[in-house]
């Protein structure tokens, strides 16, 4: 059975384990779009996909964003506005740009 969360569920897991208060965040370029879990003052305007270094991240101003971001949530994870464990489980979802351990997999499997 593949089990699935909800965003607020997964945001309020973020919230739990980097002891901060979130905001949720979307952004599309013009190959996908995707949500953000972000520090109230994280300043991120714009995302481009690189083929060598993945995702990168700009300010208003066009800087690069060199900061972990709490969450990174591609809309390709999404099955019916939900996410799937499987995907955290395999590590493609991250904390602070780290996958989650056993315990914090287990946390959310009993949700």
């Amino acid at each position: 059975m593949n089990k699935e969360i909800t965003l607020q569920q997964w945001k309020s897991f973020v919230e739990q384990k980097i002891n901060k208060k979130l905001i949720i965040k979307m952004l599309w370029n013009e190959r996908e779009k995707m949500t953000l879990l972000l520090v109230p003052n994280m300043k991120i305007n714009s995302v481009i996909h690189d083929d060598n270094e993945g995702y990168l991240f700009y300010d208003i101003a066009g800087k690069h964003v060199n900061y972990p971001i709490p969450s990174i949530l591609p809309d390709n994870l999404f099955i019916d506005g939900k996410i799937n464990l499987a995907h955290i489980k395999s590590g493609y979802i991250q904390i602070n740009q780290e996958p989650l351990s056993k315990k914090d997999i287990q946390l959310l499997e009993n949700k």
